[in-house]
């Protein structure tokens, strides 16, 4: 990749130079002198770092060392993190080594006075601290090791290899992708050029196939002309037995040419063409292999006893060809009675959904439920191209290796999410109950917090242990999983009339999060037992408004407010990239914003949807944004182009509710989505939804814009609300489905 790097920008500054912009082309160089991803050259990355070594420069290697790890070790898989801060603490130790070496004891000091405050927490560097007070550190046994040249050379390839392998995995924009695609061009020019000779050899090869074939026939008719002469001595024996002689020669002709031995004269000659052409005619069954001699049999000139030795072929009798043609006449009514037989009988749907479907076939008297069964018999079975789908479908079905249930919540479940390593699961219920627990033993509740004001959550990126909770009093609460305890609450006086945290969205650093703060109550009630159309309601929230606010985490204040371009915007749902560069929202207006958090500014907006944002996500390669709205409609868009959908698809009615509840038997509540309504796997292929009361329903993203149901996961006793998924390895993974009943589903799954 860095050798396409490097050709890419040379083009660039080609066009640049070529279309007149000196201005732009002068900025470029002058970002490419101080680019620190080196054009992606592991060697260059790893001279900059031995450089900062040798020079001494602790800061920059720190600043170097945080720089990779937001650009790059941030997409990693969070088992990955013990390697990193490995290969970390190797690289500050290797500076000790290298200052010590080189009798910079100043340097030494200079490194614990900067860093103490950092490295205290890490038990991996009690030992090191006594480092500047020993003399020939180099003898001690326990830093010995560290001055050797083989870990030397063990560290720098260990670094080397692994910031190679991250280079090559990480996905590319398309503009690098150019040389993989003209290597992709030449192989296929080759393979048809490949194929153009083997064309070329078959048709050389039946073209003398074909030549022997008219050598072989024109072989034939040089025999047959031969026979023709032959039989001219015919009327030898004719003409002796007209003028009435009998001689030894004329009887051995007329023995040969005589039809029946024994039989002498009294025929005339056309009575004895007749008698040799009916002694020509092959038995039943059989035909001649040489037909010009049939054709010729008429011919006076032909001799008879001749054709009697030409050999000849069996072949099926007449009766067998008739016996075989009228099967084939009984079978073709038959199967056009079978063809025409309507598909939509009860039998046929039946068997087609227990094939192409693996849960339990809803009932047709739920609206909700039938509308999914609709949804998949539209793509149903009937035609080939929905056989092959059903084949895939069961092919690319998870195994269900294990369910849990877990019951502790008794009102509706507004948030369940795994916890960055997959160890924990926090969930949250409307009723402000806190609760997090392992999923693979539901019966063990870790910690619990009663928060009557909650509105959201969210866990801090890179630990287990701190869970964000936002209220609807202008407040942020930190959890400690671990000390079951509250760290901290903060709350900003510029933003009180914002008093609901709607949404939390941790900076994939840690460092920081996003919250939106909107102004008033989302929840529609009735109390009169009727139910409140969706539509009233969000017409009923036209006025809300939020603020988008970015807070660092450490000094627990707001750090920017975000521009979202109008007072009436109120955002739903937040989402980061893998390295907290791009920032996504998805608002009540039916607009995706794209920020980039570097200047807090707006890169991008569209209108997304008819009615609200729910849920937004990159995909895994980033180079565009999944959202669903109250629509009922799932896209993908292009961060790349404003307002492109590179697809678009509908889901089953019911995936973004309305979602009712029934708190008691005089009120009932039409529950706003709170929460992730979808996620993706991490291979991007398969999404897992809400349902009104099918479970979550898993589906696979087809490249035609067609959405193809795998099979449902979780519970069927009601509503499926929110949703989650965390892979494990590759081929194993867990699903969590929150009901509005209070139940959450930790399903494993293996593929």
């Amino acid at each position: 990749m860095a050798m396409t790097t490097e050709k890419v920008d040379d083009l660039l500054k080609e066009y640049l130079l070529f279309r007149g912009f000196t201005g732009t082309l002068k900025s470029l160089e002058t970002e490419l002198k101080t680019d620190k991803d080196k054009s992606f050259r592991v060697d260059k990355m790893m001279q900059h770092i031995l450089q900062c070594i040798s020079a001494f420069d602790v800061t920059g290697l720190k600043e170097y060392w945080a720089h990779l790890e937001r650009r790059f070790f941030s997409r990693l898989e969070y088992s990955q993190s013990t390697s990193i801060r490995k290969l970390e603490t190797s690289t500050m130790r290797y500076y000790l080594v290298h200052a010590i070496q080189s009798n910079r004891h100043d340097k030494v000091l200079e490194f614990f006075e900067k860093l103490s405050p950092e490295l205290q927490p890490y038990p991996e560097w009690k030992d090191w601290f006594v480092l500047p007070f020993i003399k020939n550190p180099e003898q001690n046994p326990l830093f010995e090791v560290y001055f050797t040249k083989q870990w030397f050379e063990i560290f720098t390839v260990s670094l080397h290899n692994f910031l190679n392998v991250i280079l090559h995995s990480m996905p590319v924009p398309g503009l690098l992708n150019f040389e993989t695609e003209y290597e992709k061009l030449n192989k296929l020019q080759d393979r048809s050029d490949m194929l153009k000779e083997q064309v070329d050899a078959l048709q050389r090869r039946e073209l003398d196939r074909v030549n022997v074939q008219t050598n072989d026939t024109t072989d034939s008719s040089k025999l047959v002309s031969s026979i023709e002469i032959l039989d001219d001595f015919y009327v030898i024996p004719q003409q002796v037995m007209a003028a009435g002689s009998r001689t030894r020669n004329s009887g051995f002709f007329k023995g040969i040419t005589s039809p029946l031995p024994g039989k002498r004269g009294g025929k005339t000659a056309q009575q004895k063409i007749t008698t040799i052409a009916k002694i020509q005619q092959p038995p039943a069954g059989l035909v001649p292999q040489t037909t010009k001699v049939l054709k010729n049999a008429t011919d006076p000139r032909q001799s008879p006893g001749l054709v009697r030795k030409f050999e000849y072929r069996t072949q099926t009798s007449t009766t067998d060809k008739q016996r075989r043609d009228g099967n084939e006449t009984k079978e073709r009514p038959a199967r056009k009675s079978l063809e025409s037989t309507p598909t939509t009988t009860a039998a046929s749907d039946h068997n087609r959904d227990q094939r192409s479907k693996s849960f339990k076939v809803p009932s047709a008297r739920d609206p909700y439920r039938s509308a999914i069964v609709r949804s998949v018999s539209d793509n149903g079975s009937g035609s080939n191209s929905d056989k092959s789908a059903s084949r895939r479908q069961s092919h690319d079905q998870f195994i269900v290796t294990g369910q849990i249930q877990y019951r502790e919540h008794t009102a509706p479940i507004t948030y369940c999410r795994f916890s960055p390593s997959g160890t924990r699961v926090a969930s949250a219920d409307y009723s402000g109950c806190v609760r997090i627990w392992n999923h693979e033993d539901a019966s063990l509740t870790q910690a619990s917090i009663l928060t009557r004001s909650f509105c959201s959550a969210e866990w801090v990126s890179k630990q287990d242990r701190l869970l964000l909770l936002g209220t609807n009093t202008n407040t942020v609460k930190v959890f400690d999983a671990d000390a079951t305890k509250i760290l901290g609450e903060w709350s900003n006086d510029s933003y009180t009339a914002y008093p609901r945290i709607l949404s939390l969205a941790c900076h994939p650093s840690g460092t920081g999060f996003v919250c939106s703060a909107a102004t008033a109550n989302r929840q529609s009630v009735s109390d009169d037992n009727t139910l409140l159309s969706l539509s009233s309601m969000c017409n009923s929230e036209q006025h809300y408004s939020s603020k988008l606010l970015y807070w660092n985490l450490k000094q627990m204040k707001v750090e920017r407010e975000m521009n979202l371009g109008g007072p009436s915007v109120c955002v739903n749902c937040t989402a980061f990239n893998h390295n907290g560069n791009l920032m996504v929202a998805g608002s009540t207006d039916g607009v995706i914003r794209l920020f980039d958090m570097h200047t807090y500014d707006c890169l991008l907006q569209w209108h997304a949807h008819d009615g609200e944002v729910y849920t937004v996500q990159f995909s895994i390669d980033e180079t565009s944004v999944f959202s669903m709205g109250s629509d009922c409609i799932f896209v993908q868009w292009s961060i790349h182009g404003i307002g492109k959908p590179l697809s678009h698809y509908m889901v089953h009615t019911g995936a973004v509710g309305p979602f009712i509840w029934n708190p008691s038997s005089s009120v009932k509540q039409v529950l706003t989505p709170r929460s992730r309504l979808f996620a993706l796997d991490t291979e991007g292929e398969q999404v897992i939804t809400c349902s009104p009361a099918d479970g979550g329903i898993i589906y696979k993203l087809e490249s035609d814009n067609k959405l193809l149901m795998m099979q449902s996961v979780g519970c069927y006793t009601s509503a499926v609300v929110t949703v989650d998924w965390f892979s494990t390895s590759h081929t194993a993974s867990c699903c969590l489905t929150g009901t509005i009943d209070g139940v959450i589903c930790a399903t494993n799954l293996s593929k």
